[in-house]
């Protein structure tokens, strides 16, 4: 705003200057003050297209980062669901183990059985 005011003023005093060397130091003026002002119009594009893209990795980091949390999320679920697994076929294994104890003794006492019967036949 600051050089749009001073450019203002320097074409104001442009249309009143009397002698050509003033009106062109007064036009370099203005020049050199529309340059600064494309410049900093420049500047400022660039800011902007960088702000751009910052958030737009920014968002793309985001996504990346909830992929990976989804992910590692899966896993663990993955994991605790074989944890489940094996804990059930180790309980039932236990199980059949004991069943298959109680045979061998119940056998056992079978055995013993049949042998003190056989010895008292003789």
């Amino acid at each position: 705003l600051k050089l749009k005011a001073a450019l203002k003023k320097d074409e104001e005093l442009a249309a009143q200057a009397k002698t050509k060397k003033e009106k062109s130091k007064i036009l370099a003026e203005e020049r050199r003050i529309s340059a600064e002002e494309k410049a900093l119009e420049r500047k400022e594009k660039r800011a902007e297209k960088l702000e751009k893209v910052f958030l737009a990795e920014e968002t793309q980091e985001k996504k990346i980062l909830a992929k990976k949390a989804e992910a590692a999320r899966a896993e663990e679920e993955k994991f605790d669901k074989v944890e489940r697994e094996f804990e059930k076929a180790e309980a039932k294994f236990e199980e059949e183990k004991a069943e298959l104890d109680d045979i061998k003794r119940a056998e056992a006492k079978l055995m013993e059985k049949e042998g003190s019967v056989a010895k008292r036949k003789r």
